[in-house]
């Protein structure tokens, strides 16, 4: 597991919406870039929360797709 910054993992949009810079794994479901989202819960947890919004992620790999297993 390692900690990575928000931002190394997700592009925030200026429209608030959120897109993964790469394929990732979020409470079971893999999304990958050109997909944007904003206040859908993975997991019960809405990333464009601000009490998650831009804070440090833990990062696990499964087959080297990362897997978001927490937030700081």
């Amino acid at each position: 597991m390692s900690r990575q910054p928000f931002e190394s993992i997700f592009t925030i949009h200026q429209d608030g919406t959120l897109e993964p810079k790469r394929h990732i794994r979020i409470g079971g479901v893999t999304i990958g870039p050109g997909i944007k989202f904003k206040d859908t819960f993975f997991g019960g947890v809405n990333l464009n929360d601000p009490q998650f919004l831009r804070h440090d992620l833990e990062i696990s790999f499964d087959n080297n797709i990362p897997v978001i297993t927490g937030i700081y």
